[in-house]
């Protein structure tokens, strides 16, 4: 009886052995084949050299690709509203409106000053030759809605209506 559940132990490890075996041999990487078309495959098992009795041609291996793709994302176009004219900003998405404002401004067809504070960011204080007073100052409007943040803090999206009002201050 006894011998019977050696010879069951033992059957049960050596399944246990081949198991652990298969899991090894499945996560061990596939050397990559070589690209010679004319090749033949040697194979290696526990120190023995065997050939393939035909020469097929080796096939290459095909390689998951683990390089991540980065895509660029498209850029942010919204427009720029200033005493009833209307201009196009274009940016790259996720850029501050003052990136906007300052390509805008050197390709030529707008132009405006501000002054920058430190720990604030920029205050506008002209826009198309018009300055801010003491008693007007420019104010932002996004989407509408005058805006809690200013051009260093505003990050401009696709879509968006940008819109300078000089208005009086109180």
């Amino acid at each position: 009886m006894q011998r019977r559940y050696a010879l069951g132990a033992v059957a049960i490890l050596a399944l246990a052995v081949g198991v652990l075996l298969f899991a090894v041999k499945a996560h061990t990487p596939v050397p990559e084949a070589s690209t010679n078309p004319t090749a033949t495959t040697t194979v290696t098992v526990s120190s023995t050299t065997m050939t393939p009795s035909t020469s097929l041609p080796a096939q290459p291996i095909q390689k998951a690709s683990t390089a991540s793709t980065t895509q660029t994302p498209a850029p942010a176009t919204a427009t720029l509203v200033v005493d009833g004219a209307r201009f196009a900003l274009t940016a790259p998405a996720g850029s501050t409106l003052k990136a906007a404002m300052d390509q805008l401004q050197s390709e030529g067809h707008f132009s405006y000053a501000y002054r920058e504070y430190a720990g604030l960011g920029a205050m506008v204080t002209e826009i198309q030759g018009r300055a801010s007073t003491n008693s007007q100052y420019w104010i932002l409007y996004v989407n509408g809605k005058q805006s809690d943040a200013g051009i260093s803090s505003t990050h401009l999206r696709s879509g968006d209506v940008i819109e300078w009002k000089l208005e009086k201050s109180y």
